[in-house]
Formats: structure tokens, C-alpha cells, sequence
């Protein structure tokens, strides 16, 4: 957990749970914030959505059912990823329904959990998921700094050739 907090430049991952099933919305929450995470839970994807484009790169991640009352977790997939600051998505998928859940991974969730599912294992899960995107995010940030790149280019040894790269350089 520390790589994680340190690299959120120290305010706590933030994970947004969807579900409207109150009991496991709850669970959810209690159980990542025990973990040491900051956690918004909403029983419906459209205040997510709303939330997410009020308040843009204050989610971390975004834990969803993939059934939901009006628009459901898939649909919430695509609009996340449609969003200038994308969140990455795990998908909660009910009655091991492995269809859904190949939709969901075709269309770029970062890991599928099936119901009933192990706390402990979605909440490896939830720490791998943030922890590529915390290390994507530190690629990025060290990217701006990259001055040049080395090539080694192998080319045919004919005059022409040589002349005109040589040119070009």
C-alpha cells in the first residue's frame, strides 16, 4: 500500500463501488476502507458518471456490478473510457455469468471478478489494477523526460542508399 499512496502524491487511492445491492455496496466499502482507501459508493452508474465528470481525476478506480437497474456496468465501461481522463474498471459479474463477463473484458475492463467472490481476492485485484495504473502513470512522468533514442539501423551497403540517408540525417 505504500508504493500506491506514495504515487497519489499522498491523498489515499480513491475507488468508487457501484451496486445496487445495498448489503454488498456496504460491504464493499467497509472492507476497502479498512484497507486504507478512500471509497464513494452509489447505487446507480448514472451518479458515478456524474461524479466522475464533476470531479475529473478524483477516481482511482471504479468497482461496478455488471447488472444495474437502469444503464448497467458495461454501459458505464464504455462511457468511463470515453471520458478525457479514463478510470480503469473492474467488473463485478453476477451467477458466474462468463458471456458477460467476456463482453466486459472486450470492451477494456481491467479484471472481471465473478459472484460470489472472495474478499480477499477482489481486494488483490483492486491493488493490482491500481498499482499498473500508478505505474503507467509514472512511465508517463518520466517519458517527458526522455532527451533522445538510440537506433541501430541495418541497411544494404549500396551507394544510393547510403547517400541519400546520409542526407537525411
Amino acid at each position: 500500500m505504500d508504493r500506491v499512496t506514495a504515487l497519489t502524491e499522498n491523498r489515499l487511492p480513491t475507488i468508487l463501488v457501484v451496486d445496487d445491492e445495498e448489503i454488498i455496496r456496504i460491504t464493499l466499502q467497509k472492507k476497502l476502507a479498512r484497507m486504507g482507501f478512500n471509497v464513494l459508493s452509489f447505487e446507480k452508474a448514472e451518479d458515478a458518471l456524474y461524479y466522475l465528470k464533476n470531479s475529473p481525476g478524483e477516481a482511482d478506480l471504479i468497482l461496478t456490478d455488471i447488472k444495474l437497474r437502469k444503464m448497467d456496468g458495461i454501459e458505464l465501461l464504455q462511457r468511463v473510457n470515453n471520458l478525457d481522463d479514463p478510470v480503469p474498471v473492474l467488473i463485478i459479474s453476477g451467477h458466474g455469468n462468463v458471456e458477460d463477463a467476456i463482453r466486459a473484458l472486450r470492451y477494456g475492463a481491467s479484471d472481471c471478478i465473478r459472484k460470489p467472490f472472495d474478499i480477499n481476492d477482489l481486494t488483490s485485484s483492486v491493488r493490482s489494477v491500481l498499482k499498473r495504473k500508478f505505474e503507467k502513470k509514472e512511465t508517463e512522468v518520466f517519458g517527458q523526460y526522455k532527451q533522445y533514442e538510440k537506433s541501430v539501423l541495418v541497411i544494404p551497403n549500396t551507394p544510393e542508399l547510403i547517400n541519400t540517408i546520409s542526407f537525411n540525417l
